[in-house]
């Protein structure tokens, strides 16, 4: 046993060393602290929107959830897809949804979110909920987060899981008026 620990311990400090070594600029000997360049702040994607997904899980089903907004150019419409009690469903939708969801992206400032948020704490939390956000645009630029226990205090999740929200029920509401008659 201590053998694994001493083999461990002696990997580590050499993948440590090989690490410092690939970071440090050339000229630096490894005693001076390491500069990073400036991480450059994120921008809002100029490209067209072309997928929107919103994923809450908490401790109960919801009605409605697993949200996803694709544009299909090719296959002749725009596609809402999600879960309706227990089942996936897909409707089509307008391009108006999509302007909606950007404008919220954009005045959120959606893509300046942290990729992951977690709750710190510690205690191990056994329940709770997670969430997942992404937009996706042309140019291949994508917007995304996530998170476990904890969010941003950004109003831009919100409206978009509302506005996603919205437009299921009334696909829905649609669907069964027109089963009705």
């Amino acid at each position: 046993m201590k053998r694994i620990i001493l083999a461990m311990a002696v990997l580590g400090t050499i993948c440590g060393c090989k690490s410092k070594e690939a970071i440090a600029p050339t000229g630096n000997s490894g005693d001076q602290p390491v500069v990073e360049a400036p991480k450059e702040k994120p921008t809002m994607p100029q490209g067209r929107l072309l997928r929107v997904t919103y994923l809450y899980q908490g401790m109960a089903m919801e009605e409605f959830g697993e949200f996803d907004l694709t544009r299909f150019a090719e296959e002749g419409g725009n596609k809402l897809k999600f879960r309706y009690r227990g089942d996936r469903v897909t409707y089509e939708v307008s391009d108006t949804l999509f302007d909606a969801a950007r404008r919220i992206i954009e005045e959120q400032k959606m893509y300046e979110l942290d990729k992951y948020y977690t709750l710190q704490s510690e205690f191990r939390v056994l329940d709770g909920y997670r969430w997942d956000f992404a937009s996706y645009y042309e140019g291949k630029q994508t917007v995304s987060s996530a998170g476990r226990n904890a969010e941003p205090n950004n109003k831009g999740l919100r409206m978009i899981r509302d506005l996603l929200l919205n437009a299921a029920q009334q696909c829905v509401k649609n669907d069964e008026q027109q089963q009705q008659q």
